[in-house]
């Protein structure tokens, strides 16, 4: 809700002389919006980007942090297809997770 990704960009562009529009993105394997759940205080600060919330029944939301991250780096100039897509903690045991318990936490 930061920002982060946004910014990154502008400051690679700033500081180094970057095309986004030749850059590629890479986003490492993170937690899916169907695991990921945030409270009205993470809504307001990214209300900005209210597509990437969806309401739960206990009033809380899933974040979708791959869809915020998309269009934060499209919105900052990278091509749609030089954002590819993202594989997270929701594929395990495909990929392994830092934060599931397991053999390979």
């Amino acid at each position: 809700v930061e920002e982060i990704a946004l910014k990154t960009v502008q400051m690679m562009c700033r500081h180094y002389g970057c095309n986004p529009e030749k850059m590629l993105a890479a986003i490492g394997p993170s937690i899916g919006s169907c695991c990921y759940e945030v409270d009205d205080k993470v809504l307001t600060a990214g209300a900005k980007y209210r597509e990437c919330f969806t309401l739960k029944p206990n009033g809380k939301y899933h974040l979708d942090l791959w869809l915020m991250n998309r269009l934060q780096l499209e919105a900052a100039g990278l091509e749609p297809r030089h954002v590819p897509a993202i594989i997270g903690n929701c594929f395990f045991p495909i990929v392994p997770s830092w934060v599931k318990p397991g053999a390979w936490a």
